[in-house]
């Protein structure tokens, strides 16, 4: 039984999507346009997207994506001038435990995806999480944190956290249609 709501009269029959997604015109146009039906989550919700998971893997960061992969968390506004995207990324990339996975954009030149992530022996963690934003809720973003999850638990890891400003509602809600939740922590620091 779906807990999702019908379309409207007139729309696609057999259509169903999660009820906060009715009023967004775009999916509608790609149901009427016959595109493929993109699961949110476990509890048989469904909404139309575009599939632009099709036929484009995740991999691992190479060599030569460092150009791409600036431009990509630039375009997203991720970068902030305290994180040298650079040093980030060789960090990253030193340690056994972390890496960074990548997707190519399908339809320019350079990559429409990735995410940092890595463990501390005890939980995965999530950073730097980018898709363009041209392909921004086109299930990209679910790809490549799926692609994240199995990483980390191909690795013996049972539990993936992630840091996310309390403003960033829209990410927040991302991340809820993926079965992520809000836990009640004290999150502090001290600068070395």
């Amino acid at each position: 039984m779906s807990t999702g709501a019908r379309l409207p009269r007139g729309e696609p029959r057999g259509v169903v999507y999660h009820p906060s997604l009715i009023s967004n015109r775009e999916r509608i146009y790609a149901a009427r346009a016959g595109k493929k039906t993109q699961w949110l989550s476990r509890q048989d919700r469904c909404r139309c997207l575009p599939d632009m998971t099709e036929d484009l893997s995740v991999r691992e960061y190479g060599a030569n994506d460092f150009a791409a992969l600036a431009t990509l968390w630039s375009d997203c506004d991720l970068l902030r001038p305290w994180n040298d995207p650079q040093k980030d990324i060789d960090r990253c990339l030193e340690n056994p435990s972390s890496t960074i996975l990548v997707r190519e954009h399908p339809e320019r030149k350079g990559l429409g995806a990735s995410v940092m992530l890595g463990s501390d022996g005890h939980r995965g963690w999530l950073y730097y999480l980018a898709v363009a934003p041209d392909l921004q809720r086109h299930g990209v973003g679910q790809q490549v944190v799926r692609a994240a999850e199995n990483w980390l638990a191909e690795r013996g890891v049972g539990k993936v956290m992630l840091m996310l400003r309390p403003d960033n509602h829209a990410v927040v809600d991302f991340y809820r249609s993926l079965d992520y939740e809000i836990e009640d922590r004290v999150l502090m620091a001290h600068w070395l």
